[in-house]
């Protein structure tokens, strides 16, 4: 890790790899993962095994990823990407409920961190 600081305009945000892509890879493929078996019949805790190995991944992926700090605009989208899913609107996308939570300040930030850091989108999803 760099030890100065990250900033947007720094050379350091540059860099040609950051290890947080790849587990923020590993993170959304366990997302995929787990929602592809999360209705399934008979998995309505969850825990059918394909659950709860998809679950663990994402786990994982996650507690690395927060020791870290971002290296490049991809980390920094991963970063917002993570913090959407933490403290972004809870309503279901495309609900009144949804609209009305990203017009709160912390998901407008996040948003524009997402968007700044080269997300596609208004938001990350």
């Amino acid at each position: 890790m760099p030890k100065e600081r990250v900033c947007a305009n720094s050379e350091t945000v540059s860099a040609d790899h950051d290890p947080i892509v790849l587990l923020y890879q590993e993170w959304c493929s366990a997302h995929r993962d787990w929602m592809a078996v999360a209705d399934e019949p008979g998995n309505g805790n969850w825990d059918f095994p394909e659950s709860k190995a998809a679950e663990a991944r994402s786990d994982a992926a996650y507690e690395e990823m927060l020791g870290m700090t971002p290296t490049t605009l991809q980390g920094i989208k991963a970063f917002a990407h993570l913090l959407w899913s933490l403290v972004g609107p809870g309503s279901a996308e495309g609900t009144m409920g949804f609209d009305e939570e990203c017009k709160l300040p912390d998901a407008i930030l996040i948003a524009g961190i997402w968007r700044a850091a080269g997300g596609e989108g208004v938001h990350p999803n």
